[in-house]
């Protein structure tokens, strides 16, 4: 997974949920209460 699209961050955020990307290996970054 890469970088989130501008439609991911705001399905996100009106749905309240944690969004994930880069994900590579064990590693990733996690949007919270975007």
């Amino acid at each position: 997974i890469s970088a989130p699209t501008s439609m991911a961050i705001q399905l996100a955020k009106q749905s309240g949920l944690t969004l994930a990307s880069f994900c590579r290996g064990d590693r990733f970054v996690l949007y919270t209460e975007i």
